[in-house]
């Protein structure tokens, strides 16, 4: 059998009781070399296998009870872990050796684009200066972080703003102090986009993806906009998360107060409250804002988070791909600590030692099983 595609057009011939000895003989051998028990299959499986097979008073030769759950499972449901086995052609995935995984964790890195289409990268050990124009110098210390420089001009074309965006990659994050002295942490696979020179009247950014501001205190409003929102403060520390595969916006004071517009109203934000705006509604909650905000201080703080959503976070920080083609969804969660710092071997061994999880990482996609 080559790949998965043979695989299931024999199991479903199987499964009819179409095979013949020699096909038979092939598959059970095939699957008498696999390392998989009844006890990985789930209830929502046994229970189609039910209503798919019932009791047999003859059990024909050569038809292995355990091959034909399996096969049942795989044409059925399409989570199978057979069919995992052989998910992509010509590869052999097997569970990890977590010591042998070598994937490094992400690291502080960004790109700077200019409104001009020039780029620049940034990242931590790289010092220079960048000449935006006669006004305005972008200068990066030693640790990453970057900063602007102005003089005064009386040239009118000079004081016009343009806009700079610094957007994160997968596997990186970065901090930047804003024209106007707020700063802003970018998470892994985010971006900001601001201007040069805040206005008189406002300061505005966008952002994509997860942001943390520590807005500098002045009589002009701040106001941030992501797809769904937009926020407006004075002063304040607050989390915004808005990567669109979490479905919903997600804002978190942190001190101070921050003000919602989004298409279902106006909401107003106290330290330790938390708004999520989707499409279909915005809700209000309490929550620990500290560890809402924890992943620019180094961790990843999980608190009931769904398994999904987590790997997502774990995926961007590692820059790697999870594939769920042997994972069932049944709502579990995950609540705990893991520092940004480790390599993937290390919490993959965490994660399997606290919940029902299993990992195979092929190049750079991570295979999750439960």
């Amino acid at each position: 059998m080559k790949n998965a595609e043979d695989l299931k057009k024999l199991l479903f011939k199987y499964n009819n009781d179409n095979c013949s000895q020699e096909e038979a003989r092939l598959l059970e051998t095939w699957y008498s070399q696999l390392d998989i028990s009844t006890q990985r299959l789930t209830e929502v499986q046994y229970e189609t296998l039910g209503r798919l097979r019932p009791p047999q008073a003859e059990a024909k030769p050569l038809r292995s009870p355990l091959l034909r759950m399996a096969a049942a499972a795989i044409l059925c449901i399409c989570l199978s872990f057979l069919v995992w086995q052989l998910y992509q052609e010509d590869q052999v995935i097997v569970p990890i050796e977590t010591t042998s995984i070598q994937v490094a964790p992400g690291s502080d890195k960004a790109i700077l684009k200019l409104s001009n289409g020039k780029e620049f990268t940034l990242g931590e050990g790289n010092t220079h200066d960048i000449k935006i124009n006669e006004q305005i110098t972008l200068h990066q210390d030693d640790k990453g972080n970057i900063s602007y420089d102005f003089k005064e001009t009386s040239s009118l074309s000079l004081q016009i703003p343009v806009l700079n965006t610094i957007i994160t990659p997968r596997g990186g994050q970065f901090r930047v102090t804003l024209p106007d002295g707020t700063k802003a942490w970018i998470n892994a696979e985010s971006s900001i986009k601001f201007p040069t020179t805040f206005s008189q009247h406002e300061r505005i950014v966008s952002v994509t993806g997860e942001v943390y501001f520590e807005v500098k205190k002045r009589d002009t409003p701040f106001k941030v906009r992501s797809s769904q929102q937009e926020i407006e403060v004075l002063g304040t520390h607050f989390n915004v998360s808005a990567y669109p595969e979490n479905g919903a916006t997600k804002t978190t004071l942190v001190e101070g107060a921050v003000k919602i517009n989004s298409v279902h109203g106006v909401h107003f934000l106290k330290p330790g409250e938390q708004c999520l705006v989707s499409s279909k509604e915005t809700k209000l909650q309490t929550v620990d804002a500290g560890a809402e905000a924890a992943w620019k201080d180094g961790d990843f703080v999980f608190n009931n988070v769904p398994i999904k959503q987590m790997m997502g976070d774990i995926a961007r920080w590692y820059n790697i791909e999870i594939d769920y083609v042997a994972y069932t969804d049944r709502g579990d969660t995950f609540t705990g600590i893991i520092s940004k710092k480790k390599n993937l071997s290390s919490v993959l061994q965490l994660l399997e030692k606290t919940n029902s999880l299993q990992f195979s990482l092929k190049g750079k996609k991570l295979y999750l099983i439960n």
